[in-house]
């Protein structure tokens, strides 16, 4: 809400008022809308009982954290490349926290084999959004490839 109420990107930390991220070099997103089935509250109480389950997955989350953090740097610095790794290995720990859904992966699947250099879910998963990283020559065929409901993004 706070991205939309903005109109730009955001840096969240938990406790902390959002920070606008600000004079970053551009990106171009698309973005594919998912209505999902759970929600928010009944994924996060699955991760909690995951990580009940199994403790070691706490380094999962932590591992989160670094990436994201990795990631706006190497977005900050204008490696396109960094930033693509980064979403790829934070999707990896999303999907190992148990929080993707067959459908969602398909549509991750269907963004690279299109030519994107990263796609992961965003939003409260289990069906919440898609978002891939893409450049001048991939945004057709990734956008054609997921179909009418993709939003493209420009961030500048």
């Amino acid at each position: 809400h706070t991205v939309s109420a903005l109109e730009q990107p955001v840096w969240f930390e938990k406790g902390r008022e959002p920070a606008p991220l600000d004079g970053l070099p551009s990106l171009d997103l698309l973005l594919l809308p998912r209505r999902s089935a759970v929600g928010t509250a009944a994924v996060v109480s699955g991760v909690r009982d995951r990580l009940v389950a199994d403790p070691s997955l706490v380094r999962v989350v932590a591992e989160m954290g670094r990436w994201t953090r990795e990631g706006r740097e190497a977005w900050a610095g204008g490696d396109r490349q960094g930033l693509a790794e980064a979403m790829v290995a934070q999707q990896r720990s999303l999907d190992r926290l148990g929080v993707v859904n067959d459908d969602d992966r398909a549509g991750i699947v269907l963004a690279l084999d299109a030519g994107a250099m990263a796609a992961k879910i965003t939003g409260a998963g289990w069906g919440g959004t898609l978002l891939a990283l893409v450049d001048d020559g991939s945004v057709d065929a990734v956008a054609e490839a997921w179909g009418p409901s993709t939003v493209r993004l420009r961030i500048d």
